[in-house]
């Protein structure tokens, strides 16, 4: 009775259903007989005939028989209207805690500093985290093996994962504006009397977040997206520690008043993320999982 117990659980049957229980007894004792060489050869048979007739129809993909599984689709499929249908059940996926908590975390960081120029450097700092954690959060089915369900779904990898960076930095970019707009609304002398354009606060913590989520995506493709996120998270931790120091707190001061190098950094950083996010993407155009690795 007890090695059924889960069986019966699974369908909702009671384990004191005598009927099932009394079913999977015969399927437990039926033996099912070993094929044969001529059966096996007509499986195969019968399978190519049909792997034929779908090859004459460009609309049918088809399987091919290598090591790893591979399904290629067409290039129709990395449609934007394809991506955009996804947008929407992949922003149901952040639940109103989350953004009510995250948001929260970023506002009273806001309020809570003291001075213009510390806002601004929290909210730096902040957006970077802000778009990790979203990012994290979008993949957390990751942790529950379920790579094997999504590539059963009619979307491409690629589609898939085009929706969540949407998402991550849709709402991360929606929440930092806010936050940036509060900052210029009650410190006004940092972005007039210090001729700190907006436009420059606002690239101040969108090139680091772009920069952070382009590692985290590019290092998933080997790793994974925990182990992804991760890795920037580190790499962040490294950055907030050097500014802290005097060189860094130095170049901090330059890059606010001189012109060079160090000013074009932010910028640097949102095109090397934005080429990170890009290769992500397009390596995964074709799919290739090795569900024999799953358990």
């Amino acid at each position: 009775m007890d090695k059924y117990q889960e069986i019966l659980s699974e369908i909702d049957k009671d384990g004191n259903d005598e009927e099932m229980v009394a079913v999977l007894n015969k399927l437990s004792k039926y033996n099912v007989p070993k094929p044969t060489a001529v059966m096996t050869s007509s499986l195969l048979h019968n399978l190519k005939a049909v792997l034929q007739e779908n090859d004459s129809h460009d609309d049918v993909p088809i399987l091919k028989s290598v090591n790893r599984v591979a399904i290629e689709r067409s290039a129709n499929d990395g449609s934007l209207l394809s991506v955009l249908r996804l947008v929407k059940p992949q922003l149901a996926i952040l639940s109103w805690r989350f953004m009510a908590m995250t948001s929260l975390i970023i506002f009273a960081g806001i309020f809570l500093t003291n001075g213009d120029r510390d806002s601004l450097i929290f909210l730096t700092n902040g957006a970077p985290i802000l778009g990790l954690l979203t990012l994290f959060y979008e993949h957390r089915a990751e942790l529950y093996g379920t790579n094997e369900l999504e590539a059963s779904c009619p979307y491409t990898p690629a589609q898939l994962a085009g929706a969540r960076i949407i998402v991550t930095l849709g709402y991360t970019i929606i929440v930092c504006l806010t936050a940036t707009g509060m900052i210029a609304l009650s410190f006004s002398d940092m972005l007039t009397n210090e001729k700190v354009l907006l436009w420059k606060t606002i690239l101040a913590w969108l090139a680091p977040m772009v920069f952070f989520l382009g590692v985290a995506l590019a290092v998933s493709l080997r790793l994974g997206a925990m182990y992804g996120c991760g890795t920037a998270f580190i790499m962040w931790v490294a950055k907030v520690i050097f500014e802290q120091s005097d060189i860094g707190k130095s170049l901090i001061q330059i890059s606010l008043v001189g012109n060079g190098l160090i000013q074009r950094m932010p910028m640097i950083l949102l095109v090397i993320g934005l080429i990170l996010i890009a290769i992500y993407l397009r390596c995964l155009r074709v799919e290739n999982m090795d569900y024999s690795q799953e358990g």
